[in-house]
């Protein structure tokens, strides 16, 4: 019945009889409710179906404000920094008193605010190796508190007296 069309539509036909609405002494408000919701429902033509279904997907196909916004931001960030890299190798070419070789350390030094050894990392990798050390901690609570002491070590009011 769900899949085929035909079949809803006749089970829908058969439900309509002439002894539906012969009931006598009803409420006012069900035999309200009965006129507002009972009536057959008029056949929609398909062409008329098919533009609100267009209408539907042209509004569900534009993306939100708030997301262009954000990308915008993150274009907006990407080229700022770019530019700032840009102007520094700049700078850093037109020098002539430094050799070829000293210029590509130079570009190659650490970013600012950034004090010894550092290293170039995924950020994914960084989420990914941060969550498994939650899960290692979290690990090592849930097997302290299996010991079945209630007291965690300190000595009880009745026992010390």
């Amino acid at each position: 019945m769900v899949s085929s069309k035909k079949a809803k539509r006749d089970l829908i036909d058969a439900a309509w009889n002439r002894y539906t609405f012969n009931d006598d002494h009803l409420p006012d408000w069900f035999v309200q409710d009965e006129q507002k919701h009972m009536k057959r429902e008029v056949p929609v033509p398909k062409e008329l179906v098919d533009d609100y279904n267009k209408k539907l997907e042209d509004i569900n196909v534009r993306p939100i404000k708030k997301v262009i916004e954000a990308k915008a931001r993150k274009k907006k960030r990407a080229l700022k920094k770019l530019d700032k890299a840009k102007k520094k190798v700049e700078a850093l070419m037109d020098n002539v008193d430094v050799s070829d070789r000293e210029k590509a350390k130079q570009i190659k030094t650490r970013p600012s605010g950034v004090k010894g050894p550092y290293k170039v990392v995924d950020a994914r990798m960084k989420k990914d190796l941060r969550a498994q050390k939650n899960k290692m901690k979290t690990m090592g609570r849930s097997k302290k508190g299996k010991t079945g002491n209630k007291t965690d070590g300190k000595k009880s009011k009745a026992k010390a007296k």
